[in-house]
């Protein structure tokens, strides 16, 4: 048989080491995966208390028949500078310990082979250094006569904040190589984890020791042998109402041109507004529908929506003197002498993109910053992520150059936590959000030349749209079945047994999700995303990315204040996902003259006034 014994404790109540509050839901979740087909391990868990080394060789002799593989994993505190030797120490009203000398005994003697994984934390020795405690551990447990395998990490006691990396990194490595179904030794199991740079960049110290005999932690496919898996039942039929919001027929929009110039005669400017933006979601370049609703502006006494109808009609090159001129006075040269900047209030009110999807919305607001966590591991996963040199990091408070000054500009118009940024060789683009944990821009060394500051600004505006919340996901996720199968992820951890028969990408989010997401968040994300988890998924998601791409642009619009630069830098630096390039500067006119440019305008003190 193979059996996998777990021990943590947070050491929750000891005046002598400081607490280590996620130890045991780390344990949980390995215990969890070490049980999987792949695995196959027998597991047993137990806090790491005071009667640990006889509660482990109970179990041992319990087992009732031959072990082939026995595997022992710690996450804890190690007193790896006692006379007496290295030895786990165990929680308890007084500490106690469970001796390396002991647990070496019980590996090599009680199994065909064993492995020892210990993620310990240096404790009682505020001198000791964490390499050093690597080796005393591995000396202590290892020969190279003994069937007994080691990988060890040690680190010293900082505060005990947060997971612990060595045993993320662990379980990380584990659910990756699952979709292989191949055979993962200790030895590759450990290759793999230095093979993730970043990451095991954080580790102070860590080695493997091999012992006399390879262990075999994970087995791979299952053998033929074994019967196939009862098929699912069936489900109930999904409700699948959803359907891309459509423009106005030809015939709507023709309606609607007429009842809003019969208003406009009327005086009833408002109403006359209302049909007149309308229609221009039929016909977004008509010159003649913004001189309706330039007239009504007029006459409404709104000089900023007579500037931005003046600016469309200039763009198109229907503008006459009068509108030439207006056009020419109040457009800005340089930065936008903006005077105040955007709330949070803002963006929720989705002023940027009010046709934005309210139900992916929800679910991406019911998971949190759990979406983020799986994201970027999918990026680390699949190679995404850009080499980040800290020589290459600019400074946004003392950095000079054009690129830092327009992106902390913008970040603070646009209502952003300055982000980190990098200039590096080349960018895909221009310029990218990085797929990392905290907010990074990247961008080229060529983007730095030959624009102005208010093109830049542009550039930045159009892209700081994906720090929101609700939008980060997307430069995370960015092939186009990847938030799909982390929406069917949320599903299928949420309900009660998992679906066999899933993809590799789902299964892998549903590991991942299970390491970020529990208890009541994990019940709100799961129908939150049931909801919108049905057979258009695919085609609704691409909206969703459209309207984000659409706002970004909108962003960068308000921010530059100047749609003939809009639009020029719109045709420059494409968006794909943002569709056709004539319907991208058709959706920069149309907002110029919507109610939410308007009010964005008048919250950031840029709105055109009387003279």
């Amino acid at each position: 048989m193979r059996l996998a014994i777990l021990a943590a404790s947070s050491y929750a109540g000891s005046n002598q080491v400081t607490e280590l509050s996620t130890s045991e839901v780390d344990l949980d979740l390995l215990g969890q995966r070490l049980g999987e087909q792949d695995a196959g391990f027998a597991v047993h868990i137990f806090r790491a208390e005071r009667g640990l080394a006889e509660a482990v060789e109970q179990v041992i002799a319990e087992a009732g028949e031959p072990i082939e593989e026995l595997l022992f994993y710690f996450l804890g505190y190690a007193v790896v500078s006692d006379e007496r030797g290295p030895a786990l120490l165990l929680a308890g009203e007084r500490l106690g310990t469970f001796s390396l000398k002991r647990l070496r005994r019980v590996l090599g003697e009680k199994a065909t082979r064993g492995l020892a994984v210990l993620d310990t934390v240096v404790a009682l020795d505020p001198e000791a250094e964490a390499e050093p405690g690597v080796d005393a551990l591995g000396t202590a447990l290892v020969s190279a006569e003994a069937p007994v395998n080691l990988i060890a990490s040690a680190r010293k006691d900082g505060g005990g904040v947060g997971r612990a990396p060595f045993t993320s990194l662990f379980e990380l490595v584990l659910d990756w190589h699952s979709v292989k179904n191949t055979e993962l030794s200790a030895e590759g199991l450990y290759a793999a984890m230095r093979a993730e740079e970043p990451m095991f960049a954080e580790l102070e110290a860590a080695r493997h020791f091999a012992g006399s005999a390879p262990f075999v932690v994970l087995r791979g496919a299952a053998p033929a042998s074994m019967p196939p898996p009862a098929p699912e039942p069936s489900e109930p039929a999904v409700d699948d109402s959803w359907a891309e919001p459509v423009p106005p027929s030809e015939e709507e929009r023709t309606q609607a041109l007429e009842r809003g110039k019969e208003a406009l005669a009327k005086g009833e400017q408002e109403a006359a507004l209302t049909d007149l933006q309308s229609a221009l979601r039929t016909g977004p370049r008509d010159a003649d529908t913004y001189h309706a609703i330039l007239g009504a502006f007029e006459k409404a006494g709104n000089p900023d929506g007579s500037f931005n109808a003046a600016s469309v009609l200039d763009a198109l090159g229907a503008a006459d003197v009068h509108e030439g001129l207006l056009v020419s006075a109040h457009r800005p040269e340089g930065l936008l002498p903006a005077q105040g900047v955007l709330s949070e209030e803002d963006w929720k009110s989705k002023r940027f993109c009010p046709e934005r999807d309210a139900d992916l919305d929800a679910v991406f607001a019911a998971l949190g910053t759990a979406a983020l966590e799986v994201g970027v591991e999918t990026a680390r996963r699949k190679r995404r992520m850009p080499a980040l040199d800290p020589s290459s990091a600019q400074d946004l408070e003392k950095s000079t150059t054009t690129l830092a000054r327009t992106l902390a500009w913008s970040a603070r118009l646009l209502g952003f936590v300055r982000p980190r940024f990098h200039v590096l060789d080349s960018v895909t683009g221009g310029l990218d959000l990085a797929p990392v944990s905290d907010p990074t821009f990247v961008a080229g060394k060529a983007l730095g030349s030959g624009l102005t500051l208010p093109e830049l600004v542009f550039l930045w505006s159009r892209t700081l749209i994906l720090l929101r919340p609700e939008h980060r996901v997307l430069s995370l996720l960015t092939e186009p079945a990847e938030i799909e199968a982390m929406l069917r992820a949320t599903v299928v951890l949420g309900a009660q047994g998992e679906k066999r028969g899933l993809d590799a990408d789902t299964k892998l989010f549903v590991r991942s999700l299970r390491r970020h997401l529990r208890g009541p968040g994990l019940e709100t994300a799961a129908e939150a995303a049931r909801k919108v988890t049905t057979p258009r998924l695919g085609a609704r998601l691409a909206h969703f990315r459209r309207t984000v791409s659409l706002a970004g642009a909108r962003a960068g619009l308000l921010a530059s204040g100047n749609l003939e630069l809009a639009i020029r830098m719109t045709e420059r630096y494409p968006v794909t996902e943002a569709g056709p390039i004539e319907a991208q500067i058709g959706d920069l006119m149309r907002f110029s003259v919507s109610p939410e440019h308007a009010a964005l305008r008048e919250r950031i003190g840029v709105s055109v006034k009387e003279r």
